[in-house]
This record gives C-alpha cells, sequence and structure tokens, in this order.
C-alpha cells in the first residue's frame, strides 16, 4: 500500500502543480495518509511574502472538485496550509522554494547548526550567508536544514 500511496502522491502532484503555480504559489509538499474509510489529503504551499488564510481558503475551493475526480480518494479531508516559520526541509526541490529565506543547516558529524540567508541552490550544493561571508555547503554534507527568520531575507 505505501508504493501505491507513493505513486498516487505522484500523480496528483503533477495534476495539482500547474494549477497551485497558476494562482502565484509554490507547492511545498502534498501529503495523503490513508486510514480504514477515509484518507487525509494534506498540501503545504509558500510564496514570497507569506500565505494568507485567503491564499489557502483559493487553494482549496480550486482543488476540491478535481481531488474528488481520483476514486482512490474516498471521504477524503483537505487541509491546505503554509510551511510554518521553523519548517524542516523535507527535500532538495524546497531549498529552490526557499531561496532568499533564512535557514538554519546541521551538518553531517556535526552538533553546531549554521544559520545564515539561502543565497543560491545548485545540483550538489547550496549557498547560505552573506555577500561577504558566504559559505558553499555539499548536500551531502547537510543532515538538517530548518527554516528560521533573519533580518535581511526576501
Amino acid at each position: 500500500m505505501q508504493r501505491a500511496a507513493e505513486a498516487i502522491e505522484s500523480e496528483i502532484g503533477k495534476e495539482i502543480e500547474p494549477i497551485v503555480n497558476a494562482m502565484g504559489l509554490h507547492l511545498v509538499e502534498l501529503t495523503i495518509s490513508f486510514m480504514k474509510r477515509s484518507c487525509s489529503v494534506i498540501i503545504v504551499i509558500h510564496k514570497t511574502g507569506g500565505v494568507t488564510v485567503a491564499d489557502c481558503s483559493a487553494v482549496a475551493k480550486n482543488l476540491q472538485p478535481r481531488l474528488e475526480l481520483h476514486e482512490e480518494l474516498k471521504d477524503f479531508q483537505l487541509q491546505v496550509a503554509s510551511p510554518g516559520i521553523s519548517r524542516m526541509l523535507k527535500s532538495r526541490r524546497e531549498y529552490s522554494i526557499f531561496k532568499g529565506r533564512g535557514l538554519s543547516v546541521l551538518r553531517t558529524g556535526n552538533s553546531e547548526w549554521t544559520n545564515g540567508i539561502l543565497r543560491e541552490v545548485a545540483d550538489e550544493h547550496i549557498v547560505l550567508g552573506g555577500p561577504e561571508n558566504a559559505e558553499k555547503i555539499p548536500f551531502a554534507g547537510i543532515k538538517k536544514a530548518k527554516l528560521i527568520t533573519l533580518e535581511g531575507e526576501n
């Protein structure tokens, strides 16, 4: 069932992402949890300047009818939310979405977090920090990363 759930998430994610993007938002995460007689669909969205309640409501209103067409999603509950101010990043794709935001990185083999502005995202690394103290951190060396609020972020 886990593999089937991932395939359904992937299919629905590809379907709804262009709709969310057309609304001026980014699809950060789609999670579908199946229970015995129902399921839960959680959509996390982001936009520069922050997500409003009206944004969440508009996304829910636009996606609800489309999701109802999927037979796999019987009696589903839809939740649309912002990523929150201290979101743990879960995929490489999220780094691009949050470029310009404050980020705290825990490196593999390290016990201290490194804070800075996420300046650049490349295939194999990120650049964290300011114009004079930018630091290149390979993805392979990142154990955890979370959003933080810093002065000077977008």
